[in-house]
């Protein structure tokens, strides 16, 4: 499947609302081009970029930040909706053997002063 810059941008913001409900002092997950820019802006020229992503078990994620159980159900029930063709969470769900998982992405950028 083929996302536009819209689609990325929509799933981005929807990952980010995930991320504040599981845990109020997440700020915000940055999209590759602006970490690209942010390194720009302080001279830094880029030499590689790679984005990294893992997978990662939904109930491991929710115990890290000690998400209520109120909010774990919610956040359980909408990545279940979403694998049975319910509304994106921009969490790439998925089911590996018996657990509920979800693909993380992180970016390795490397790069030196200019």
């Amino acid at each position: 499947m083929r996302f536009t810059q819209h689609d990325y941008e929509k799933l981005n913001q929807s990952y980010n609302e995930y991320e504040i409900l599981r845990d109020p002092s997440h700020v915000k997950a940055f999209t590759r081009e602006e970490l690209i820019n942010m390194y720009k802006t302080f001279g830094i020229k880029i030499l590689a970029c790679e984005a990294l992503q893992v997978e990662k078990s939904v109930k491991d994620w929710l115990t890290l930040t000690r998400t209520d159980d109120e909010t774990s159900s919610r956040i359980v029930e909408d990545l279940k909706n979403e694998l049975s063709g319910g509304k994106e969470t921009g969490l790439f769900p998925f089911h590996k053997e018996d657990e509920l998982m979800f693909y993380h992405t992180y970016f390795k950028i490397i790069g030196n002063k200019e």
